[in-house]
């Protein structure tokens, strides 16, 4: 049964957009899932969102963006050689994730990496921005804080 996260509903393999089939409301019919493509592992975390543009990460490591409209487009961003871990986070514009193999990397929208850094491993929980950089926990309990 897939979890629901706000509108978007995640699922192993799929991103679908909508309702539950199984949700009713009172004297209508289930509503009807909208399926907007599938990706290749699961799904990490709820996506997160730049303007009115979605992205989203697998446990592989590959990227996908939703771009908005009537008719909602997966596109592939990057696929990264390395496991996922930890959400998918977007600060200052950037992407940033963190890995099974302890570092945080930042990627543009494209899918280029612009920094990374080193924490324990593995990295579980996304990093959160501050106004002048950003704080990490690594896989050990360790915090980190990063200044621009």
């Amino acid at each position: 049964r897939p979890q629901r996260r706000g509108a978007l509903l995640q699922q192993p393999l799929g991103v679908v957009l909508g309702g539950d089939q199984q949700e009713r409301e009172p004297g209508r019919q289930p509503r009807q899932v909208d399926l907007i493509a599938l990706v290749d592992a699961p799904v990490l975390g709820s996506p997160a969102t730049l303007g009115d543009t979605l992205f989203l990460v697998t446990r592989i490591g590959t990227v996908y963006r939703i771009d908005p409209g009537s008719e909602p487009r997966l596109r592939r961003i990057t696929s990264l050689d390395w496991p996922v871990t930890a959400p998918v986070t977007i600060e200052d514009g950037t992407i940033i994730l963190g890995g099974a193999d302890g570092l945080i990397r930042a990627l543009r929208t494209d899918g280029r990496e612009l920094w990374r850094v080193r924490v324990w491993r593995p990295v579980e929980v996304g990093p959160v921005g501050l106004r002048d950089g950003l704080v990490a926990l690594g896989g050990n309990g360790d915090l980190h804080r990063y200044r621009q």
